[in-house]
Parts: structure tokens; sequence; C-alpha cells
């Protein structure tokens, strides 16, 4: 029986091994389930000069390969078929300002054709004076090749580029921007001077609840760089602010939301539309302030902008009494005499409260009636001081012409 035991761990060793070699075997065959294609790829110059030595990289989403070309300027890369390859170079002698996009590999032949290396440097100045931060934009037959930022100096080089004819465009904010075509040979050298400039700037606020909307007068408007103006009675404030500028605009007002947006000014005046809606608010209003117990109260609720809101909860004391109707009106019975509190909830929104003094029948409902003063009391008509004093003066005259 001991010369058994052997052959037994021997039989779950090898279980074991199939076991862990199992899902290795799956995932070679899935990694060589997608078919690879070859392309022929010839690096060339404008002239169709062969350009040997150049290291070509393949690239795709998932994966790269790469190689270098041969005294014919030719080089072979298998990719996966039908993927989007992109196709790059690097040679000491020659560039590609992009890649080359095949948008569905398949087996073919490709020329990609590089240019010469060269630099551009762009100095930028402001009365003579150089200027920093100002931004400069290369492009090459409407495409944008290469940008940034210059230097404390006030320059900015273009790194390696391809040899040839490049539109180049410096701007600042605050600056108008100055543009040239330039010639790139090896290492050409620019410079390009910038003047500082305003535009105007109007800013329209309305409120988009209305159709068409509606002007709001006396909107406060925080603009970046200016600081905040108030809009006049057609809803517009005009300012001055920098050209080639993205400016940040708020605008607000008591009742209203806030809003804020920011905007591209470029060399022209310009007008931006900001639109505000006020807070959303509930106002509840009962039909009347007094109330006999066991009677209907009318209630109507409306919304911030005196619309009526359908489906608004109105609570009594805190208990839920009811809900208004497409006419945002609801009718609650007041029972519990004394003063109660009636609010309406909706969305999320709740009213000011209002307050209806509730009595027992046959209380007069009505507020008490001034006194009547008494009859004694009340003045002789048409005898008033002003009677009693010509009275008093007739008496006098008669006595004179008696004596």
């Amino acid at each position: 029986m001991k010369g058994d035991r052997p052959i037994a761990i021997l039989v779950v060793v090898a279980i074991t091994v199939l076991a862990v070699s199992a899902p290795t075997a799956v995932a070679n065959e899935r990694a060589d389930s997608q078919s690879e294609v070859t392309l022929t790829v010839q690096v060339t110059d404008p002239l169709n000069n062969e350009i040997d030595s150049a290291t070509v990289t393949a690239e795709w989403d998932g994966g790269s390969t790469s190689g270098e070309t041969a005294s014919n300027g030719m080089v072979l890369l298998d990719v996966p078929e039908g993927t989007q390859v992109e196709l790059s170079v690097d040679h000491h002698a020659y560039v590609r300002n992009s890649p080359l996009v095949i948008e569905e590999a398949e087996g073919q032949e490709i020329n990609l054709t590089v240019y010469r290396k060269a630099e551009g440097k762009v100095n930028v100045i402001e009365n003579g004076e150089p200027l920093k931060n100002a931004r400069v934009l290369f492009y090459q037959d409407g495409e944008l090749v290469t940008q940034g930022r210059t230097d404390a100096d006030g320059s900015f080089s273009s790194g390696t580029i391809e040899r040839g004819e490049y539109h180049v465009i410096a701007v600042k904010e605050g600056y108008f921007e100055n543009r040239t075509d330039v010639e790139v040979v090896d290492t050409k050298e620019v410079t390009l001077a910038l003047e500082q400039g305003d535009v105007q700037l109007q800013v329209s606020v309305t409120d988009d609840h209305f159709t068409p909307a509606e002007p709001v007068k006396d909107a406060e408007v925080e603009i970046e760089t200016v600081g905040t103006v108030l809009t006049r009675t057609n809803g517009k404030q005009t300012v001055v602010v920098p050209v080639n500028s993205e400016i940040e605009i708020t605008a607000t007002k008591d009742g209203y939301e806030t809003t804020t947006k920011t905007v591209s000014v470029g060399e022209q005046d310009k007008t931006v539309d900001v639109t505000i809606t006020k807070e959303d608010n509930l106002n509840i209003t009962s039909s009347n302030q007094r109330a006999v117990s066991g009677e209907n109260v009318r209630l109507e609720v409306t919304d911030e902008y005196g619309d009526a809101v359908e489906g608004a909860t109105i609570l009594v004391d805190g208990e839920e009494s009811g809900t208004t109707n497409a006419d945002g009106v609801a009718r609650v019975t007041l029972d519990a005499e004394g003063t109660v509190t009636i609010t309406a909830e909706h969305e999320g929104v709740t009213s000011e409260d209002v307050t209806v003094e509730v009595i027992s029948e046959g209380e007069d409902p009505s507020p008490e009636a001034t006194e009547t003063p008494e009859e004694d009391s009340l003045p002789v008509p048409g005898f008033g001081p002003g009677a009693a004093l010509l009275a008093l003066a007739g008496a006098v005259l008669i006595t004179r012409r008696l004596s």
C-alpha cells in the first residue's frame, strides 16, 4: 500500500499543471485571433529621393511597432488589419509636422514624405521692448502646427518643424494681433510688434420666462476687468474692455438667480446676451382673514411670476388639508377655533404663511363696528363756530342801530 502513494501524488500534480496552463493557452489564442497585414512603407523627400536610416513607427489603439528604412527607403511593418494606424518618422535631418493617418489598415504600399528640418523664432515687442507671455501660432495650409508663449525676452521658438511656408500670428490679451507669412529655411527669425487696444462690449440682460424675453432693468452686471454696472430700462449696458480677451460676466438682481458666462472678445465691438430668471417662490393668499368654524376658505397659490400653481399642497397648522387645482385655487375647511397658520408647498418650495382667525358659529365674523356717537353730542347742522361768529356780529350791529 505504501508503494501506491507516489502514484497518487503524481496524478494530483499533473492535474494542477493542466488547470493553470489552460487560461494561458486561451489568452494566446485570443491574442492571435486578429489577423495582421503588412504595410510596405517607403520614405522619400519632396523630390522623391529615398531616405534611408529613418525610423518609422506605426501606432494604433493598444499597440505599436517600428522599423528602420533600408538603402531604398523602404521598411515593412506588420499591423492589425482594419485598425486606424498613425505613421511617424524620426531622422537626424528630416521631419514631418504630423503623422500620416491610415484609417483602415490593409496590405498596401505607402509613400511617407518627409522634409528638411527647420526652426522658426519669433520676437514679440511693444514700443521696442520685449513683450513676454504673448501667444505665437504657426499655421501651415490652414492647420495649426505649433504654438506657445513668449518668454521673459519676448521670444518663442517653434522647435523642429518642416522647412516651408508658414502663417505666423502673435497676439496677447489686451493687444491687437499681428500676423505675417514667413518662409522657414534652416533657422528663420522674425519680429512682430503689438499694440494695446479696447472695444465696446454691450451686455443685454433679459428674463426668458416671457416670450419674447423681456429686458431686466437695474440688473447688477459684474464684468471682469471693469467692475459692476446696472442695466438701463432696456436691460442693456455698454462698457469698454480689452481686445482679444476672455471676459467673465455675472448678472443678477434681487429675487433673481445668478447667471455667469465667459465670452471671447476679439477686435470688434461685441454684444452678449445674458438671461436670468426669478428664484423659485410661492405666494398664498386667503379670501378672508376671519372665518366661522366649519366654513370653507378660498386659498390661491401663485409662483414668482404670479402664475397659478397647480398641485400645491395646502398645510393648516402643519397638516395637509388640500391641493390646488389648475387655477391655483384650493378650498379648505377650518374647524378649530382660534388663529390658524396656512402655508403652501410645491416641489420643495414653501410659501410665507398667512393667518386666519376662526370663530365660533353665531359670533360676528366682521370686524367690530366703530361706536356711533350719542345724539346729544352731535353738532347742530349748519351751526358751527363760523356761524356763531356771524350771529354775534349781527347782534352787535342791531344793538348799535337801536341805540
